[in-house]
């Protein structure tokens, strides 16, 4: 069954009308008073002659509530408590006669077929559309709403659960936005609002168009999660050291030729740190179909594990903060290894001059940024003396496991 979506249609009457018009009219503009206009509605069908095309809807994204700053990942790692806001920068329909031929490529400005109307205006107060009379969407239309659900665990299997659908104007700038707060690990998706004209199946949530997709840990303060990342060669100008290189692989280039991440594979809260590393040893998966072999995924995250893990005890490990291949790891910030049965590096009492006496340095860090500069992604290298680097069968690899932890 197809639903109905409401317009309203805004007349503006000038002077001489208001004169003209005598009491029928002074009636009419007493209401309109009360109601900001005098409207005319009427009823257009989802999917039919009249619906709208679009909404074309920009920098659609989820934010961490009060840390703008804060660079876009495809995986979020959050405090359990802290919220996610929906946004957008704009929220823009054609509207149409009933069977005009209109589109967003071919438009040039309003004709009495072919209207525009922005839900997110330049000045950020109300909606404005290219011709008069307006058609403007209310508020409380449900389905020109974006929906937003989650499934747990990340299997998108399951039957998703509603979160809620802000309306088309609260993810707009300077608008009141709409927040929720994820608990334990989900996949969350912004889907397109039901009258999308992109949707193919627009009366099923589980074939939306999922404008944002994103994974969510969110960890209880006093609890930790354990992330993994697999370590790769690196030559380096410091022949000291045998190396190994973690670093975010999707890069796009800036003007003065630094590699800088558009959006990272995964981004932390300011909430969270790094409270230990250590470096794992551990088998890699067939790959029967290149005769070979590659990294392990765990079914249930999506993530990338190790298959029988042993941990090894590097020299020290360092950080480095925009990275770029003239620099060298050896300058990079640096914690070395203190002997503990697990092998792990403590992060917040770190031994940065290879005194483990004086292992009192605490450095509040992600697997992503220093709490110095959030947009200054983290390049992690793990140095071994010469000679103590450990053997790799053709099914082994290196890899970095950060614990990560609430600040206190």
């Amino acid at each position: 069954m197809k639903k109905k979506v409401c317009f309203t249609a805004v007349q503006r009457f000038g002077l001489l009308q208001i004169i003209s018009a005598g009491l029928r009219l002074s009636v009419c503009l007493s209401l309109c008073f009360l109601i900001q206009a005098c409207v005319e509605t009427k009823e257009v069908e989802v999917g039919g002659p009249e619906s709208p095309i679009g909404p074309k809807m920009d920098n659609v994204r989820f934010e961490v509530d009060n840390q703008p700053d804060l660079n876009p990942g495809n995986t979020l790692w959050l405090k359990r408590g802290e919220e996610l806001v929906a946004k957008w920068d704009t929220y823009t329909l054609i509207h149409r006669s009933p069977g005009a031929m209109c589109s967003f490529e071919s438009y040039t400005g309003p004709t009495p077929a072919c209207w525009k109307c922005e839900y997110c205006p330049d000045d950020h107060t109300t909606p404005f559309c290219d011709r008069d009379p307006q058609a403007i969407i209310p508020r409380g239309t449900v389905t020109a709403s974006p929906n937003i659900i989650f499934y747990n665990e990340f299997i998108a299997t399951n039957e998703p659960t509603l979160l809620g659908s802000p309306s088309l104007y609260e993810g707009c700038p300077s608008s009141i936005n709409f927040k929720f707060a994820p608990k334990g690990r989900k996949t969350i998706q912004m889907l397109a609002p039901e009258l999308a004209s992109y949707n193919p199946h627009p009366n099923d949530i589980k074939n939306r168009v999922a404008l944002v997709d994103k994974k969510v840990f969110a960890i209880e303060p006093g609890l930790t999660e354990t992330t993994i990342y697999k370590l790769k060669p690196h030559t380096d100008t410091n022949i000291m050291s045998i190396w190994y290189k973690f670093d975010d692989s999707i890069y796009l280039t800036d003007s003065g030729g630094r590699s800088v991440k558009a959006v990272w594979d995964d981004n932390f809260s300011k909430n969270l740190r790094v409270s230990k590393v250590r470096i794992l040893k551990g088998k890699l998966c067939p790959d029967p179909a290149n005769n070979g072999y590659k990294p392990c995924i765990n079914p249930q995250t999506g993530r990338f594990i190790l298959v029988d893990e042993t941990p090894v005890i590097p020299r020290f490990i360092t950080y480095f903060p925009n990275y770029i291949e003239t620099n060298s790891a050896a300058d990079g910030q640096t914690c070395y290894a203190q002997g503990t049965s697990d092998g792990g590096i403590d992060i917040t009492m770190c031994d940065s001059d290879n005194n483990s006496a004086t292992a009192t340095d605490e450095y509040t860090v992600t697997p992503t940024y220093s709490e110095q500069n959030p947009t200054n992604f983290l390049t992690w290298f793990v140095a071994f003396a010469p000679g103590s680097a450990p053997s790799l069968a053709i099914d082994e690899t290196l890899a970095i496991e950060f614990t990560i932890e609430v600040i206190p």
